[in-house]
């Protein structure tokens, strides 16, 4: 968008008399233009080539001519600030600026979510009309007229909307409160107040969003692919999304008084870097309790080691060492017959001495049937967390033929 060209030209006349920028800016300012429109004048005389005008007497006064068209109204309504947010958000924070406290802010997303919920509303008033008379199936016209109706029943429950209000309203605080933690980290110190505004006055675009809905009837009423629905509603949101965070930048930069680089800090940089390493952190912490059980990576056996041997018994499914020398290891029959396990020795005692892991009885196992043995009341040796361990097993058998066999193998891991 163009200058003024009553600003443009009053640049050039006062630079051309000596005057330096700053004097300029100050004065234009104090005449009642926005900075916005100052630094799009002074950007357009210093990127234009034009004839020096005849020199004009020095004045520190701005003449009249250049006075604004539209001064700020006594009184700012809804409207007058939706309309600025959405269009001239520059304008509605000078406006605004010197309101205290959160009400008006608040207010003026309370209507604007009000007004959202007055359009779904009347769509889903009017949705089952629209469906009967343009959908041919009595079926279709049932299920179509179905939906809206529980939809508006759920929206009418007075306590529903009570507990919604007050949750969004905590999360405002809440969202508000953490945004401006990261404006006081940059020097922002405005107060808490100035924070809430630029963040309330920025949710101006979601007025846009309670269009999903209509569009999402139209989308059934004439049969369109649902892809073309969330194509619609993603596009909408993430535009929405970009004009409420780039309002609220400017918010943030004209209330708090700081660079426009520190707002886009305070409100997407740093929580950003936040999220992802927050995100880091819930990552190792679901880790370590899915795959390794509860901060111990030796819980879940087999996957903090490995084995070796037991022949035609095949590997144990998985095994345990814990650090006060508790040991068991689950032995699965990969034999190709049914087996009678007798007895499994482990050298896991003191000076590698012989274990006897914990058996009831002869135990019968079907093809790949498993069982879990343990060394009881009986330890193997004490070892630290983070030491590693070296098992060998020995299982004694029955075949089907009932003929002893022997499967020795070795099983290896860390304590965590």
């Amino acid at each position: 968008m163009a200058a003024d060209a009553r600003i443009t030209r009053y640049i050039r006349e006062q630079m051309a008399a000596g005057f330096r920028k700053q004097q300029i800016y100050d004065a234009l300012l104090q005449a009642g233009w926005y900075r916005e429109e100052v630094d799009q004048a002074f950007y357009e005389v210093a990127n234009q080539a034009y004839a020096k005008e005849p020199e004009a007497a020095p004045s520190e006064q701005v003449s009249d001519e250049l006075h604004p068209k539209k001064p700020l109204p006594e009184k700012l309504g809804f409207f007058w600030k939706l309309r600025n947010a959405l269009f001239h958000p520059g304008r509605l924070f000078e406006g605004v600026k010197n309101e205290k406290g959160i009400t008006k802010p608040l207010g003026f997303f309370g209507i604007l979510s009000f007004i959202d919920f007055i359009i779904t509303l009347l769509v889903l008033l009017f949705a089952p009309y629209l469906f009967q008379s343009l959908a041919q199936n009595p079926f279709l016209q049932q299920v179509l007229q179905y939906i809206p109706l529980t939809s508006l029943l759920s929206m009418l429950d007075p306590i529903n909307l009570v507990v919604n209000y007050i949750v969004i309203f905590a999360l405002t605080l809440l969202g508000a409160a953490a945004v401006h933690l990261f404006v006081f980290m940059l020097r922002g110190s405005k107060g808490f107040h100035q924070t809430y505004k630029a963040l309330m006055y920025a949710t101006a675009p979601l007025i846009f969003l309670s269009l999903i809905f209509p569009i999402f009837l139209l989308t059934v009423i004439v049969s369109l692919d649902y892809s073309l629905l969330a194509i619609i509603s993603m596009g909408l949101f993430v535009a929405v999304g970009l004009w409420s965070i780039y309002i609220a930048i400017k918010g943030l930069s004209k209330l708090h008084e700081i660079s426009v680089l520190k707002a886009v800090a305070a409100l997407v940089i740093i929580p950003l870097i936040v999220a992802i390493a927050l995100s880091f952190v819930a990552f190792a912490f679901l880790s370590s309790f899915f795959l390794g059980g509860i901060f111990n990576p030796s819980a879940y056996i087999g996957g903090s080691g490995s084995a070796t041997g037991f022949g035609e018994l095949g590997l144990p499914s998985q095994w345990q060492y814990a650090y006060d020398g508790s040991f068991s290891v689950a032995l699965k029959n990969n034999a190709g017959v049914p087996i009678t396990i007798n007895s499994v020795t482990a050298n896991c005692g003191a000076e590698g001495s012989t274990i006897v892991l914990e058996t009831l009885d002869p135990m019968h196992l079907e093809l790949s049937g498993s069982i879990t043995y343990s060394t009881g009341d009986e330890r193997c040796q004490l070892k630290n967390p983070g030491d590693s361990y070296s098992v060998s097993l020995i299982v004694r058998y029955l075949d089907a033929g009932n003929i002893l066999k022997m499967a020795d193998g070795t099983v290896t891991g860390r304590i965590g």
